[in-house]
């Protein structure tokens, strides 16, 4: 958690709270990206897409929220 100092002139800004990092399983990332996922894992191999994570204990993968919605985010940018 991101806070203020006490007593210092920016005393009266509000308290910023990051939010947790959270994973995102195949599905999810799918309806974010519209990719299929042959698609998006040979992106990710070739660095033009966010790679999965293992789940530490599992044989699952997710992707990290931040990193797929900064990558729709830029491909959206590239059309405007």
């Amino acid at each position: 958690m991101v806070g203020v100092k006490q007593g210092s002139a920016s005393s009266r800004a509000p308290i910023l709270e990051t939010q947790p990092a959270r994973l995102l399983r195949w599905r999810e990332v799918a309806n974010l990206t519209g990719l299929g996922r042959s698609t998006a894992e040979r992106m990710a191999a070739s660095g033009h897409f966010p790679s999965p994570r293992r789940m530490p204990g599992t044989t699952r993968v997710a992707w990290v929220e931040a990193e797929v919605r900064a990558w729709v985010e830029a491909r959206v940018a590239c059309v405007d």
